[in-house]
């Protein structure tokens, strides 16, 4: 395999043009000396006295590569880009394997330079891990190399899953508004209806359905009109956990009545600066899975407790748990184990939590049943 770049090579007092080779299919890129983690680098560097080091992909399918310095002293950047761009050292590339650090055969005494590979290339793209010593590193320090190379590896990664979690959030808002458009008008004219009915029965029993109708409409178009909303939490303020979680019991009611369940727990008075909208439809969500999956005459525990810098909340169940499929999709667009579920519920109470500073994880219970934990931080 055959790569071709050309080189701009930047640093904060140079710009040197490197022409490594004639292509046609030559293609300018900029190796730029930032710094990705700094303290990863530094670290490295000082406690294997490094002269560089560069992170290195390749491109199987377009036979491209490109690379950062992370760290290079002066006179031996360049040098690093013209070994790096060579095709002897680019076919010994390929002849890595996944964490394990193997030295570059030099002849010059203060060139040591070591490659461990962190990606597969099972998406086409390859990752290496380059570091340049004046001396020859013992096993041990070989072993420094191979961790960095795994933390690299897992930082992409984290990486990976928060841009794919930012695409789903962007496609589930989008599916969202198309929802809220669909409904706005007949909800209007639902509302419009409750209205008349309510004017013309204002003293009949009758009227007391009209009115219960209509108080009905106008939440469903507020919730509407906060779930298609761009500012998620621009209502943020200063608000009582206690009352929130009171409001959601009682909208949830008739479902615990009907399946005879006792909610349990202490909730006690905090202030916190949240939407309490936005929360209350994290509670809704939680504990409407909690009821689908609880027995009959069962017991959920909804509870907090207040630490110094934040509060976990807790929601425990009866039911028959995660399996071990859930605990990995659970928070996945559209994964639902409920016959009624959309799949959406547990998607957009993450989303709301991770938006208000908090995090959101679920786990089975030692003795049956499942729980939901909840962080949001006490003062943002």
């Amino acid at each position: 395999m055959m790569f071709t770049t050309s080189l701009l090579v930047k640093d904060s007092k140079n710009e040197l043009a490197v022409d490594v080779e004639e292509s046609p299919s030559s293609q300018p890129y900029t190796v730029d000396y930032s710094i990705s983690d700094a303290n990863a680098v530094d670290g490295l560097r000082q406690q294997l006295a490094l002269v560089a080091i560069a992170t290195i992909t390749t491109d199987k399918a377009s036979e491209s590569s490109n690379f950062t310095i992370h760290h290079a002293a002066p006179d031996y950047g360049l040098s690093l880009c013209q070994l790096i761009n060579s095709h002897s050292f680019k076919r010994w590339l390929q002849q890595l394997s996944l964490f394990h650090p193997r030295q570059f055969d030099q002849t010059l005494s203060d060139r040591h330079i070591y490659c461990c590979q962190y990606a597969d290339g099972s998406n086409g793209l390859s990752h290496y891990l380059t570091v340049w010593s004046k001396i020859e590193l013992t096993p041990l320090q070989q072993f420094c190399i191979e961790q960095q190379a795994r933390y690299f590896y897992q930082l992409e990664r984290q990486q990976l899953e928060h841009q794919q979690m930012q695409e789903r959030i962007t496609g589930l808002e989008d599916v969202i508004r198309q929802i809220g458009h669909q409904l706005r008008t007949p909800l209007a004219s639902i509302e419009l209806y409750a209205d008349i009915l309510c004017n013309r029965l204002s003293t009949s029993r009758e009227g007391e359905q009209a009115q219960a109708v209509q108080h009905l409409v106008r939440k469903l178009l507020t919730t509407l009109q906060r779930l298609t909303s761009k500012s998620v939490i621009a209502a943020a303020s200063q608000q009582d956990l206690q009352t929130i979680a009171q409001d959601s019991i009682q909208e949830l009611q008739p479902q615990l009545d009907k399946k005879r369940i006792a909610l349990v727990g202490e909730r006690p008075s905090y202030l916190l600066k949240v939407d309490s909208w936005q929360l209350q439809q994290v509670f809704n969500n939680l504990i409407s899975n909690a009821i689908a999956f609880s027995p009959e005459n069962g017991i959920i525990d909804f509870c907090w407790h207040g630490y110094n810098s934040e509060i976990l909340i807790e929601i425990r169940d009866q039911g028959p748990g995660f399996s071990s499929e859930d605990l990995r999709h659970i928070f996945k667009q559209y994964y639902s184990r409920r016959p009624d579920g959309q799949g959406l519920g547990m998607t957009i109470a993450k989303k709301i939590v991770h938006d208000h500073g908090g995090n959101i994880w679920a786990k089975n219970l030692p003795h049956g049943g499942a729980q939901v934990s909840i962080s949001l931080p006490r003062h943002r």
